[in-house]
């Protein structure tokens, strides 16, 4: 279910294009695993300094784009599975469930049990 989710998300993300999109079908593809900024953009053969232009150019930042990617999957685990808030969050490569709600609540400004109850599961 899992892949599933990710492969639509990699959906939505290629339709974007840019520079921004292959890093965040990166992330995506490696959920819980998010290389450096310069590991990417070795993967990608450009320096990192340019790397970091070229999302400037495009009105991002590594910083934002790991946390797009991390919001949009912990969204998909809320509504489509039964993880607990522990599980998305070593998924997500939070240190602790702790971490991982204070981001979530940043993002939506709800906690994910909030949440995940509004949704109905």
């Amino acid at each position: 279910m899992a892949r599933e989710m990710c492969e639509e998300i990699l959906g939505e993300v290629n339709r974007a294009g840019g520079v921004a999109a292959d890093i965040r079908r990166i992330l995506i593809e490696q959920p819980g695993r998010y290389p450096s900024i310069e590991a990417i953009a070795e993967q990608l053969d450009i320096y990192p300094r340019a790397l970091r232009r070229r999302l400037e150019a495009e009105g991002t930042s590594y910083r934002s784009l790991l946390s797009e990617v991390r919001m949009r999957l912990a969204i998909e685990y809320l509504r489509k599975t039964r993880m607990t808030n522990e599980e998305i969050a070593s998924r997500l490569g939070y240190s602790d469930a702790a971490n991982f709600r204070h981001a979530f609540s940043r993002w939506t400004g709800r906690n994910p049990s909030e949440f995940r109850g509004e949704e109905g599961l």
